[in-house]
């Protein structure tokens, strides 16, 4: 992250400037994950995978974008 990212860069409020970051958010996040490649790579998960594949119980917290609770629910349910 760089300073002038926590500036409103003119935006009257942070929540209308991560309105308009959105889709270079998303496109920033899916070419780290691999997408391009037509490949998922959860590289901060990789370190503990077989502890997590081990649990019984997951709890799933997604503050600000709910669907991507349900997205890591499908992951690691498959």
């Amino acid at each position: 992250m760089e300073p002038e990212d926590a500036e409103l860069n003119g935006f009257p409020h942070f929540m209308l400037k991560e309105i308009y970051e959105q889709s270079d958010t998303i496109l920033n996040a899916s070419e780290e994950a691999g997408a391009r490649e037509g490949i998922s790579k959860l590289g901060g998960l990789m370190p503990v995978w077989n502890d997590l594949k081990e649990c019984r119980n997951l709890v799933i917290v997604a503050a600000e974008l709910p669907i991507a609770g349900c997205v890591g629910k499908y992951i690691f349910e498959n």
